[in-house]
């Protein structure tokens, strides 16, 4: 689809846009204009702009009553079913107009759970294990045309590069982005790297790309002339988040996170893809004023594709945290699921304690947890994600 945009196109988006404004009135949206700015739409820009701030004054709303008495005004029950109609019918009409958009994954789920319980009258009962939503403003959460690219640094605008770590691939640098003014990283290949490592490296980029999860960093674009890319910048890892914080932080906080970090890692898995690097410092956390915190896993270099012949039998063990003992006898190239959850088990052990060392641990629920995750034998191991989160809310939470 080109750049103009017919006139029954654009009757239809000022009418969507008027409608819009008539379900929910006029509301102080700037800060989400800069979001959709962007978009070859202009109008369509407005319509997303409007319905994104929307979406996310009711969310916040519910985030309010879920930490309170879970009951959820009949107005804006009302106002939320309204809004969620409004967006379905909106996907539908452009899309026979050839538009084609979504939310992103984590919105639409949201919204599919929120449909579950909201009422019409006498306001809506929030389900007990209701998560907080972690809201997205800073980001855009509506996908014309499968993506939505942020414009980075123009190649004739020169930043200051602050290196801010250093890994066995490449090296890692904080900027400010002139048009955005925002922080970004730029992660940038290390000189005299040989085939094999620049093709992980490449891939890293590749995989992180491809995947859509507000829980997995984002990545830009790749510049081939000197292999770098352009990535979010995120404030802390979990080892620092936690270590700073462990004295400070609720029990409901500590579930919220960890049900990001599975999330994150459940979409993954659904990609055919297992991580192999997990530890406290590929977790990462963005930390908002609000505190709604969110994970963000990280560090795809040594990801496990179903294609790959990277990795050799005899390939040197990575990762901090992983089942050094079985992947010596098996080979790193047979890391597997079991593999997995057994590095998950440990990060899920220090979110909810603070602590690494998990050997002597006294609380029963707790205690068995640890011996099956990290079970020597591994087909005793969880065996996916769901397993985790069973356990973890049968056997450990309010035990």
């Amino acid at each position: 689809m080109g750049c103009e945009i017919n006139m029954s196109i654009e009757g239809l988006l000022e009418r969507q846009k008027r409608e819009l404004i008539g379900l929910y009135g006029p509301k102080d949206e700037e800060l989400y204009e800069y979001l959709y700015e962007d978009i070859q739409y202009k109008k369509l820009g407005e319509v997303f702009t409007k319905l994104h701030a929307s979406f996310d004054e009711l969310f916040k709303f519910m985030n309010h009553k879920n930490r309170g008495n879970k009951h959820f005004n009949a107005q804006d029950s009302r106002e939320l079913l309204n809004l969620i109609s409004f967006y379905e019918r909106m996907k539908v009409q452009l899309l026979k107009n050839g538009i084609d958009f979504k939310c992103n994954e984590y919105y639409e789920s949201i919204i599919s759970e929120c449909k579950k319980f909201l009422k019409t009258s006498n306001g809506s009962e929030i389900p007990i294990d209701f998560p907080d939503i972690i809201i997205q403003d800073d980001e855009p959460i509506f996908i014309l045309g499968g993506t939505i690219s942020l414009k980075t640094v123009n190649d004739n605008q020169k930043v200051s590069l602050k290196k801010i770590g250093e890994g066995s691939y490449a090296k890692v640098y904080k900027f400010k982005d002139p048009n955005y003014h925002i922080h970004l990283v730029k992660k940038h290949a290390k000189e005299f790297l040989d085939d094999k490592e620049l093709t992980r490296f490449k891939n890293e980029y590749i995989d992180t790309s491809s995947l859509n999860s507000p829980f997995i960093i984002r990545v830009f674009s790749y510049k081939e002339e000197e292999n770098s890319y352009i990535m979010e910048y995120v404030d802390e890892d979990l080892d620092k988040y936690i270590s700073n914080r462990n004295n400070t932080l609720s029990p409901a906080k500590r579930r919220s996170m960890i049900n990001q970090l599975l999330s994150g890692f459940e979409y993954m898995h659904s990609k055919n893809l297992l991580h192999r690097d997990i530890s406290y410092k590929n977790i990462l956390v963005k930390v908002h004023e609000d505190g709604t915190d969110m994970i963000k896993i990280a560090d795809l270099g040594l990801v496990k594709r179903p294609d790959s012949d990277l990795t050799s039998l005899d390939s040197e063990i990575k990762g901090s945290i992983n089942d050094h003992t079985d992947l010596a006898r098996v080979g790193f190239s047979n890391y597997s699921i079991e593999h997995e959850t057994f590095a998950l088990t440990k990060v899920i052990y220090f979110i909810l304690t603070g602590r690494k060392n998990f050997h002597r641990e006294k609380d029963p629920a707790l205690k068995g947890f640890l011996e099956q995750g990290t079970h020597s034998d591994k087909a005793q191991r969880f065996k996916s994600v769901g397993e985790i989160r069973r356990f973890l809310r049968e056997k450990v939470y309010d035990k």
